[in-house]
């Protein structure tokens, strides 16, 4: 942890006794305090824990551009689609150089919602 922090990029924690994976990056830039100032809570167990919006998660996520990542920005998209900021996030994945990556995704999920209400 300590040397992605100096050198100025992420890593990851897993715990095997938990359902937690955690990834960890310092705040650099303005893009990260925005999206420090987005982040919401849940209550764990009594622990309040923080993580990024969901619309950062998805910005992120498409940033990363792993083929796990792409599923996870795919099920973030639809878990949360009825309060989703599209927009923001839009404008979030233009910031990041994603926006084609965001609009491939959002019709790929889109056009697989529609063939489920189809059937």
């Amino acid at each position: 942890m300590k040397a992605a922090l100096k050198e100025k990029s992420h890593c990851s924690v897993l715990d095997k006794k938990s359902p937690f994976r955690l990834d960890i990056k310092g705040i650099y830039n303005d893009l990260d305090r925005i999206m420090l100032k987005r982040r919401v809570s849940f209550d764990y167990h009594g622990i309040n824990i923080w993580i990024w919006s969901s619309e950062d998660a998805i910005a992120l996520k498409l940033l990363a551009n792993s083929e796990q990542d792409i599923k996870d920005a795919k099920s973030i998209y639809v878990r949360q689609l009825p309060t989703l900021d599209v927009d923001y996030t839009r404008k979030m994945c233009k910031k990041l150089g994603v926006e084609k990556q965001f609009e491939k995704m959002r019709r790929d999920v889109e056009k697989y919602l529609e063939e489920l209400e189809s059937k």
